[in-house]
Order: C-alpha cells, then structure tokens, then sequence
C-alpha cells in the first residue's frame, strides 16, 4: 500500500475529443468560476489501485452477510427431514435469520458515521462513499459488490458439498473456523477511511480502536521519513470523534426522507423478489429433477456467473451515463474531487442503466416460472437463471449507488436503514415461498412476483420527476439544509 501521507492528485476527466495535458485540465478545474466543485479538497488521498485494495478488504467482511445466509440452502431438504419440520417450517430459519440481520446494523451504522471502523459487515458501502465520488463510484461497484456475489454464489456450492458427504453440522463449524483468518485479515489490513476520524486519509487515528496493523506501520513509516502530520486536525478530529452509545432509531430517521423511502422500498421489492426465486430452487429443483445437495448446489452456477457479468459490466454502464449526463449540462468531470450535486440529475443518471434491466428481468422471470411448471429440459432454467440474476444485481447495484449518493453525510447510517428494509422484505419473501409453490404453482408465483415489480416501477419514475427537487428542499429536524458535497 502506497503511504498515505503524500496525497494523491485528482484525476480529471475532459469533456473534449482532443486529450488536454494534465496540468491543463487541473488548472482549468481550479479556475473554473462554478458553484458546482469545492477547489482543493481532495477527496480521498488513497490512489486507484489502494482504493480497490480498501474496499476489496471491507467487502470481504461484508462476505459473511450472504455466506451465512445461503450456505445452507441445499441442505434445507436434508434439515427439514432430520428435524422432522415441513419445508416451510425449515424456510424460517432462513426468515429468522434475514430478520436479525436487518436489525444488527441499526446498532452500529451510526457509530461507525461518527467513530469510524467503518470495515464493519454491514458497512461496505459506506467505505466505497468514504474514497469514492460520485463521478467515479460506478467503477468500484465491481469490488464493493464481491461480497453479494460471490456469498450467494459459492456458500450453496461449499454448504451442498459439507451436507452431502460430512452432514449439515459441518456448514455451521466452517463457519466458525473461515472466521478465524477473516478477523485476521482486517485486523492487519484494513485502514480507517471515516472522513470524520481521518479526514481524507491523511491524518493517523488517534485511538487504537480505529488503527490495523497497517496503520501503525505506515504512521511509523512517516514518522522515519520525516513527512509532517497536521497534528493540529488530527488533534480537532480526535476532539470531535462522538464516542457514544448508538440509538438504532437514528437509523430510520432516513426513512423520513420521501426519496430515501422510495427507493429503499423499491429496493427491498427487489431483494423479495430475489429471494422468492433463491430459496424455491431446492424444493423446486428437487421435486421436478430429482436432484441431490450436491445436483441442487451446482444449480447456483448460472446464478453465480450472472452475478460476476453483473458486476463487472454495470459499474461502466453507471459511469458512462454519469458522464452522458454531465457532458450534457456542462457539468465538471472532475476526480476525487469533492462537487456539490445539488442541481445534478443523480436520480436520472442512475436510474435510466436500472430501468430497462427491470423490464427485461422481469418478463424472464414470467418465462422462468411456467418452464419450471411444464418441466422442460433443466438446460432452459438455467439459462434464464443467468439472466435473471444479472439483471437483479445490476438493479441491486445502481440503486444501492444511488442511495448513497443522496444521503452522503451518513452512508453508513442510510446503508443500514436499506439493510433493514431489503432483509425484512427478503424475511417475508422467504417465509411465503414454499406455501406459494404449494398453494398457487411456480408459473403464477412468480408471474404474480413479476407483475408486481412492473407495477410498482413507476416509483422510480417518481424519483427522476421530483427526486432533484425532494433534495433541494429536503431539511433536517433542526431547520438546517443536508449538506450534498461528497
């Protein structure tokens, strides 16, 4: 990792065919005479490749929330009989667990907004917002997102495995174990990235709680090489650090906010939506292809690749309308560089790479569920399986980019009030799947699902209508308008 104590220097991205020299495109954004961009703030000190490093770390905490989860998911067949409960008794313990895991992060979103750590599980997004602009964001999507990729796609594979040749108390004591050097590698590699403990990156913590292995070494490294520290705003940064209890109710103040309410509603459509088609695959895959633990787990490699295109291609998509959109208005495209978003159509930008892939997933979703009720050839299902899961994480994506975007301040705090909605929405998805299945058929459980999620879209037309102006006119409690810079 590049020391931090020489801070990086912005990239700026021109709006010309002919390429300007550097110098020239930094002077032209330092003399740029707009409301729009806060000169000689630099966002993050930490370069591109430190950055992915960052949150590559963080999201390898965040890897437990989907791993735990899904793990087991091939074995609930398998539990169901050991336990002698029906397949929708044994689906609530998947509910069960989605609803702790919605409320856990209420406890400690705020704390980490004020007192950093902010490597926390459910706190990856909030990482990405602390060394990510908006202008650049899109394109650590990919990193930030590996968690939810690759939890959902390798714990049903390694979970099918341990079930079927060591029994299904062996997922829960790899659970124990795979813990052990995660703890380690954050310990050791994870810095503290809070704007409010740290500022940009270039001022050490103070209290040890917010100090890995790494940072003690590169503070001892700065010190041998005789680089200056401000002491006087590490000093102000300690001062001001809140050290409190957290109030989980804090968090869903955000749901106060109409736009941050519509979108994390509409997100958490989604995530049911997801989790109707994720937990039916081992009743359904079981029952109409006579598949084993290990047959059922191998299912989730169409879902897995899915999931890999999705991330990989959706962050450039989200950065190039980001591009498109302020090319058109005249916007700077500046770098790691800190720009008031007031008056940009963020909601449009985001929104417009989401909507078509909803459409599209949504009628493949229809066509998935009547092939599962004729039984074709198990070839079809996967396939859609494929394009399905794409398109539900790109969605999952840019949403989760733009909620972030329009509660900057506290990333950590509005990320925790979308976890809450999406899980107890997964929660409810989960509990009803089986009886669903049962009661109805696949072809109308998710035809029904499907519709449902076209019939609510226009939500997120909602949002690009009057999302800008929900901002501009949004206030907190105290009277005082939210400050947009990020």
């Amino acid at each position: 990792m590049a020391s931090p104590g020489k801070a990086a220097e912005p990239e700026t991205v021109t709006q010309s065919t002919e390429p300007a020299p550097e110098h020239e495109q930094n002077a032209a954004a330092e003399q740029a005479n707009t409301p729009t961009e806060i000169p000689h703030e630099i966002h993050s000190i930490f370069g591109p490749y430190n950055k992915k490093f960052i949150i590559l770390t963080a999201s390898t905490a965040a890897f437990f929330s989907p791993l735990s989860s899904n793990i087991y998911l091939p074995a609930l067949k398998l539990l169901a009989r050991d336990l002698h409960v029906s397949d929708s008794g044994i689906n609530l313990t998947v509910t069960t667990y989605l609803i702790f895991q919605a409320i856990s992060p209420l406890m400690i979103a705020g704390f980490s907004d004020n007192s950093g750590s902010s490597g926390t599980v459910a706190l990856c997004q909030g990482v990405v917002t602390d060394i990510a602009t908006s202008a650049e964001r899109g394109k650590y999507v990919a990193y930030s997102s590996v968690s939810t990729i690759l939890g959902p796609t390798l714990s049903p594979i390694t979970g099918g495995l341990l079930s079927q040749y060591l029994g299904w108390k062996a997922i829960f004591w790899f659970l124990t174990i795979f813990a052990v050097p995660v703890f380690i590698l954050l310990m050791f590699f994870l810095p503290e990235t809070c704007h409010k403990v740290v500022g940009n990156g270039s001022i050490p913590p103070t209290h040890f709680l917010n100090k890995s292995v790494m940072s003690y070494l590169i503070e001892k490294k700065l010190a041998k090489e005789g680089t200056p520290i401000d002491r006087a705003q590490q000093e102000a940064l300690a001062k001001n650090m809140n050290w409190i209890f957290p109030n989980p109710l804090a968090t869903l103040v955000v749901l106060f906010n109409k736009e941050a309410a519509f979108l994390m509603l509409y997100i958490g459509l989604l995530l049911a939506v997801h989790y109707l088609i994720l937990t039916g695959i081992p009743s359904i895959y079981a029952a109409a292809y006579n598949l084993n633990e290990i047959q059922i787990a191998l299912v989730y490699i169409p879902y897995g690749f899915g999931s890999v295109v999705s991330a990989f291609t959706t962050g450039k998509l989200v950065d190039w309308n980001y591009r498109r959109h302020a090319k058109r208005l005249d916007f700077p495209l500046v770098l790691n560089r800190k720009l008031d978003l007031t008056d940009f159509p963020i909601e449009r930008a985001r929104l417009e790479v989401a909507l078509p892939l909803l459409y599209f997933g949504s009628a493949l979703i229809i066509v998935y569920g009547w092939l599962l009720t004729l039984n074709v050839s198990l070839a079809g299902p996967l396939i859609l399986l494929f394009f399905i899961t794409w398109c539900i994480f790109a969605i999952y994506q840019v949403t989760a980019i733009l909620v972030v975007d329009i509660y900057p301040d506290n990333p950590a705090t509005a990320t925790a009030a979308n976890n809450l909605i999406r899980c107890l929405f997964s929660a409810g998805s989960t509990a009803v799947c089986v009886l669903m299945l049962q009661g109805i058929g696949r072809g109308w459980t998710y035809t029904l699902a499907a519709l449902l999620f076209v019939a609510l879209s226009p939500m997120l037309w909602v949002l690009i209508k009057f999302g800008p102006g929900w901002r501009r006119g949004f206030e907190h409690g105290s009277g005082q308008r939210w400050n947009y810079h990020f």
